[in-house]
């Protein structure tokens, strides 16, 4: 209700913002609350999605738990209400997914043990049972030059099955033995209570030792290295954070995003088509948004300085158009 009445709002003039298309409460077969929507069954999850799509959502994020029957009734069901599905996954490959017919596929972690070769699927077992600790190690065991790697890529390229790795959430989570985000200037205006949350209850990397960051550090060389085969390979790449989760302040981390893409040896006019045309792409209404061109709508971030010379100049920002009038800086209704 809250993110469909915030799009509704904005569409109508009632509040500031930028177009949104939301997702509905993530749906899987597990039950957390305020957070997750349980199904058991084909039927139950067709149900969940015609719910979710009368009630206004653009999206249905499907999780985890589900298993390929119920991925799939999920799809169709919510392809044939004309709205996009995204997943976070591991009971379902993400080969699986994009046969059945995915939208979208988020976050760099693919988790999913049959893309590791047979001897080192047992061992990454192990890392699983321990926690958060399987997101690097699932990158050390990986071998990105093993068919099943060049498969996963190739079906998602011919399927159009997009992918927005949010490497920040992930980067701050195999780096948080450093400073770079608990000290972070932009957490001066955000939430002490979120803040506090982090540094005590919730955090990808709670209890994760000395050696645990020894070994993600390197591992993540391997996950830039997987974002560059897939852009290599033409599947269409988006930009996204999960902001809110630890240490991803929203707006600030997504300039974060764009440098963390680059340094996956992207090039910076790449960056930036990632950041702008592809995820209208992914919408559908790359018609009327994404680029520059005349008759489309006049979305613009006027900078200061060239990201194509370097993609932090994002940051240098001078003014914001939004449908062809001028944003101030601290409006708000």
């Amino acid at each position: 209700e809250l993110t469909v009445g915030a799009k509704r709002a904005v569409a109508e003039g009632r509040l500031l913002g930028p177009e949104l298309h939301v997702a509905g409460t993530i749906i899987d077969t597990l039950h957390f609350e305020n957070l997750t929507q349980r199904v058991r069954s084909e039927e139950e999850i067709r149900r969940v999605v015609r719910e979710q799509a009368a009630a206004g959502v653009d999206w249905v994020k499907l999780y985890s738990g589900l298993t390929p029957d119920l991925i799939e009734a999920a799809i169709e069901e919510a392809h044939s209400l004309g709205i996009l599905t995204v997943g976070h996954l591991h009971n379902t490959s993400w080969t699986e997914a994009s046969e059945l017919g995915i939208d979208n596929l988020v976050h760099v972690i693919v988790g999913n043990a049959s893309y590791l070769p047979e001897e080192k699927q047992a061992a990454y077992a192990v890392e699983v049972s321990r926690g958060m600790q399987a997101a690097y190690a699932w990158f050390e065991m990986v071998d990105l030059e093993h068919p099943k790697i060049q498969e996963l890529i190739q079906t998602l390229a011919t399927n159009g099955t997009s992918v927005d790795p949010t490497l920040v959430a992930f980067h701050a989570a195999f780096f948080g033995d450093t400073d770079q985000y608990k000290e972070n200037p932009a957490l001066a205006n955000y939430s002490p209570a979120m803040i506090e949350n982090w540094s005590t209850l919730f955090n990808f990397n709670l209890g994760w030792t000395p050696e645990d960051f020894d070994r993600a550090h390197p591992a993540w060389d391997k996950a830039e290295q997987f974002i560059k085969l897939l852009h290599e390979s033409g599947v269409l790449l988006t930009a996204g954070t999960d902001a809110n989760n630890p240490w991803i302040v929203p707006g600030d981390s997504f300039h974060q995003e764009l440098v963390l893409l680059r340094d996956c040896a992207l090039p910076n006019e790449e960056v930036l088509k990632i950041a702008t045309w592809n995820g209208a792409k992914l919408l559908g209404i790359e018609n009327r948004v994404g680029s520059i061109a005349p008759g489309k709508e006049a979305d613009l971030v006027l900078l200061s300085e060239n990201p194509l010379k370097n993609i932090e100049a994002t940051r240098t920002i001078e003014q914001v158009i939004r449908d062809g009038e001028l944003v101030e800086r601290h409006q708000n209704h």
